[in-house]
């Protein structure tokens, strides 16, 4: 069983994981949802006594903020994509 503090941290990661999947599912990152599920499954194993809290905790937040930063990029690489050439972003001006 988990302690009340190692189970607040469980509680704060669980919707810091559910924040991550919420937008990845919209827009379909893939990438952004296996480490959202993976950092779920993670604070699961810990919940029950599978894996100790402290590395399965370490292991979910790094899995989170992976996922964050792919879910960022792949959002921003497709914003520029989406633009035309003459766009404020690449510096020309038609």
């Amino acid at each position: 069983m988990l302690s009340p503090g190692a189970l607040l941290g469980a509680l704060a990661l669980s919707g810091a994981a559910l924040w991550l999947l919420i937008p990845c599912g919209r827009h379909h990152a893939v990438s952004g949802i296996i480490c959202g599920a993976m950092a779920l499954a993670l604070i699961l194993a810990a919940a029950l006594g599978l894996l100790g809290a402290s590395s399965a905790f370490m292991g979910a937040l790094l899995a989170i903020s992976i996922g964050s930063v792919l879910l960022i990029l792949g959002r921003t690489i497709e914003r520029l994509l989406d633009e035309g050439p003459g766009s404020p972003t690449d510096g020309r001006w038609e």
